[in-house]
């Protein structure tokens, strides 16, 4: 909502914005310059709709932007699908308030790996529940991902009640109403890289990094597993 008065009060302006206003013009009012803020509220708007309201982070459609974007200029990338293992566990266990700390303690863990190495090849998306994509260069991602997986397990101890904590588990019930022990939690990261075989698309790519996390996800406890299939493989 753009408000476009002839009311030019300060107390009026702020008035107004506070109600919810995006923008607040005064007339007269040049129609160059109404158009430009138009078109900067309804780009922001479409930022906003995009980030992860959980997270802040970027969602789907602006990772896949930001993939074919890197194609589309020649750069070579490497994509991480990090997810955290026995999250439903936790989150039936201790609740859904807990369960979005979390997620929270995820993010941070991800975004102070990423500060500990800066690059202006790093990106990070939420793609939703627990699971992340971040991008960076293939040289970085394996050191990257270390220093994840390093910050999680960190952080995991502390999102537990001392009792879970010492014994390293949490009881929950499936749908059967079986009890079963879950271990806390690990995270897992699958690594495509661009630079070993020929990923054409953010959509290959974002398959390939899932399938590597999946691989990972093999693994007691944190994992990464990096695909190093090469374009002779005949598979692809």
């Amino acid at each position: 909502m753009i408000l476009l008065t002839a009311n030019g009060r300060v107390d009026s302006i702020v008035e107004h914005l506070a109600a919810g206003a995006d923008d607040y013009l005064v007339k007269p009012v040049a129609p160059a310059e109404l158009v430009a803020r138009v078109r900067l509220a309804l780009a922001r708007a479409a930022t906003l709709r995009d980030l992860n309201p959980l997270t802040g982070l970027p969602g789907n459609a602006a990772i896949m932007r930001e993939i074919a974007q890197r194609l589309a200029a020649g750069r070579t990338l490497a994509c991480m699908h990090a997810d955290v293992d026995a999250f439903k566990a936790y989150n039936d266990h201790y609740g859904f308030a807990r369960g979005d700390g979390a997620i929270r303690a995820t993010s941070e863990a991800i975004l102070d790996a990423l500060d500990a190495s800066p690059s202006t090849e790093h990106f990070v998306g939420h793609i939703g529940g627990d699971d992340y994509l971040v991008l960076s260069s293939p040289e970085l991602a394996e050191s990257l991902a270390r220093g994840i997986i390093e910050r999680f397990d960190r952080a995991v101890p502390a999102l537990y009640d001392p009792i879970e904590r010492e014994r390293g588990w949490v009881e929950v019930t499936d749908r059967r109403r079986q009890r079963h022990r879950a271990p806390l939690m690990s995270i897992s990261i699958g690594i495509a890289r661009t630079d070993l075989h020929p990923l054409d698309s953010p959509v290959a790519i974002a398959a390939a990094a899932g399938e590597m996390k999946a691989v990972a996800k093999l693994e007691f406890g944190s994992a990464l597993a990096v695909d190093r299939r090469r374009d002779t493989d005949p598979r692809f």
